[in-house]
């Protein structure tokens, strides 16, 4: 188990837990590499594709990348995270063993971007079959 007793009932009673040293500084350092490569890659397109949702007045000037679809499709870090981290036993610990990856995302902001995202990137992974 990677949550305690205590860890659980915060989350079943407030709905949300913070959960740190879930990946380590290489792993986060590599993650941001990785975010920095799509938003570059994210500059050769006008609209939204299989891997980019992209905000109002994106441009290979200023580029307006608002989510990375299926990351874990994209590169095999984000397939790794997911599956050698403690995300998954954490979320087995939340959720029961009846789970599986459907989709991932990775939600980004720019600065002075639009979006609703209070934490950027912020990484979308498994859900649950209750």
């Amino acid at each position: 188990m990677a949550l305690s007793k205590d860890e659980i009932n915060f989350y079943n009673d407030q709905g949300y837990l913070l959960v740190e040293d879930v990946i380590s500084e290489n792993q986060h350092k590599e993650m941001l590499a990785l975010v920095d490569g799509f938003f570059e890659k994210s500059k050769m397109i006008r609209e939204n594709d299989n891997i980019f949702d992209l905000e109002d007045g994106h441009s290979s000037d200023n580029p307006r990348l608002k989510r990375i679809k299926q990351p874990h499709q994209h590169s095999q870090f984000f397939w790794d995270i997911i599956k050698e981290s403690k995300i998954e036993e954490i979320l087995r610990d939340l959720l029961g063993d009846n789970v599986s990856l459907k989709t991932s995302k990775l939600n980004t902001k720019a600065p002075g971007g639009g979006g609703c995202c209070g934490m950027a990137p912020r990484l979308g992974i498994l859900s649950s079959h209750k």
